[in-house]
């Protein structure tokens, strides 16, 4: 059978039943009436399991007794428990069916709410986003596979990131491209955003009140997307910006495993790790030896490398992945060592190992 929207006026003229599945507001209230019933068919029938009140019930009741409507079915009432003379005659009319408003209260639906209840649960322990939550961003569950992997890489990110600003934030913006720019991203934006608030804030920050924290802090948030997406199937970027201060990070998942792509306008390509040290500086030969030696005179191992640089003796900027914290003190003697424009010991506890 086909489906049509129709106005309300054609719907009372010509319909045999009318179905309520509305909610209760202040243009739903008394929404048929006199006249209203008026308009439509003798002996039409009426179902009301929406709201108590959608109906004005003195008109029903009328319309029951002169025959306009051939009977109704309600389980919600203006007032509940009914207490007045008009609702107990409605209830008690031949050709009214009442039931009490407990349609959620059979053995059936119970045994559904529990296990809803119970896998609700279990998804929340292992850290998964709830499907039935009413104040966090909704996820299809059916794309949770392919979606894990993102929220990992946008949690990484915003760990990252946020340490590279030392002012106040005034927006953040995350930007989709690629594939990724095809699904509602909205659940990521939140994931991200609580991951840079926590880094900022003494109370804890998740996915439910990551927005109010934002507002209440003047932080503008704000999504972009794009179907294309350079070198990458998709891609996140968050840009933070403060008071003279702007930082960018783009990222990637290969794998189920997140990689950051884009420091700035450096084009790089790491794993981030749980120990971290960013420097940018003038390229010029020997300023990798010097890094190293420091780092190994203090007995702090590189793991890893990475270089980034636009052009020859230009500016350079290197990530290392370390073994252990760099101690403020060592961090002063490889920027003076280095002559750094900017040097930054990360601690990244999403990047930790198992």
């Amino acid at each position: 059978m086909e489906s049509l929207l129709v106005s309300h006026e054609e719907l009372f003229r010509t319909a045999d039943i009318i179905t309520l599945h509305i909610p209760m507001t202040s243009e739903t209230r008394n929404m048929i009436g006199e006249k209203e019933f008026a308009m439509m068919k003798d002996g039409v029938l009426i179902i009301n399991t929406a709201r108590g009140g959608v109906i004005k019930e003195e008109a029903l009741l009328k319309a029951l007794e002169s025959g306009k409507v051939g009977g109704a079915a309600v389980d919600v009432w203006s007032e509940e428990p009914p207490k007045s003379e008009l609702l107990k005659k409605l209830i008690a009319h031949e050709r009214v069916v009442s039931v009490p408003h407990l349609g959620a209260s059979t053995r059936e639906a119970q045994i559904n709410v529990s296990v809803d209840v119970a896998r609700e649960i279990i998804r929340y322990l292992d850290e998964q986003p709830l499907e039935n939550a009413v104040n966090i961003p909704k996820f299809d569950m059916s794309l949770m596979d392919q979606m894990r992997p993102f929220l990992k890489l946008v949690n990484t990110m915003g760990e990252f990131v946020i340490q590279l600003i030392d002012s106040n934030i005034n927006k953040v913006t995350f930007s989709y491209d690629g594939n990724i720019a095809e699904y509602c991203t909205t659940p990521i934006t939140v994931c991200g955003l609580a991951a840079l608030l926590n880094q900022k804030v003494e109370q804890d920050v998740n996915m439910v009140n990551a927005k109010m924290v934002a507002d209440t802090m003047g932080i503008e948030v704000e999504e972009a997307k794009s179907a294309q997406s350079g070198s990458f199937s998709s891609m996140i970027t968050i840009t933070i910006e403060g008071p003279n201060e702007k930082r960018t990070i783009s990222g990637t998942q290969f794998e189920g495993i997140p990689r950051i792509v884009k420091l700035r306008d450096f084009n790089m390509d790491f794993t981030p790790e749980e120990y971290m040290l960013l420097l940018s500086y003038q390229d010029r030969p020997g300023m990798i030896g010097k890094i190293g030696m420091i780092l190994g005179h203090h007995e702090i191992n590189i793991a890893a490398m990475h270089l980034g640089r636009r052009e020859k003796k230009g500016e350079a900027m290197v990530i290392l992945s370390l073994d252990s914290k760099v101690p403020s003190s060592v961090l002063e003697e490889i920027k003076q060592a280095t002559q750094a424009t900017f040097v930054k010991s990360l601690h990244l506890a999403t990047a930790k190992a198992d």
